[in-house]
């Protein structure tokens, strides 16, 4: 598999397991677990011990009335979030796909400063 199918089938698994939770995009443990081929229990235990380092909104823990309707999750994660998770988990895999994160963030950035150059006016200094 080359580095562009890799990213392209990376970018496909966040667009489709994003969802809307409290207004944030998350993607949730369970389907990190899936993502990462860890146990969901592994990623659980992970965020519960290393709360400190997900800052502000990048991890949210499910009320009793979110787990009723998103049931088998406890947790959801922000990109931050996700970011932080996978640079705890310390599989081979969960590397590459940090790996292949920071490689899509970057190329996200790099078309979203292409997209404002193009769009902004020649004559604005």
């Amino acid at each position: 598999m080359t580095d562009n199918t890799t990213l392209i089938e990376l970018n496909a698994f966040i667009v489709s397991h994003t969802r809307v939770i409290r207004d944030l995009n998350i993607i949730t443990d369970v389907d990190l677990a899936e993502l990462f081929e860890v146990d969901v229990e592994a990623i659980r235990h992970l965020t519960a011990t290393n709360l400190p380092k997900f800052k502000d909104e990048s991890m949210i823990m499910l009320s009793a009335d979110e787990m009723l309707i998103y049931q088998h999750v406890r947790f959801a994660f922000t990109d931050p979030g996700i970011f932080t998770l996978a640079g705890l988990i310390k599989t081979k895999r969960s590397i590459r796909i940090y790996v292949k994160l920071i490689e899509l963030l970057v190329s996200r950035l790099q078309n979203r400063a292409f997209e404002i150059a193009t769009n902004y006016p020649a004559n604005h200094v």
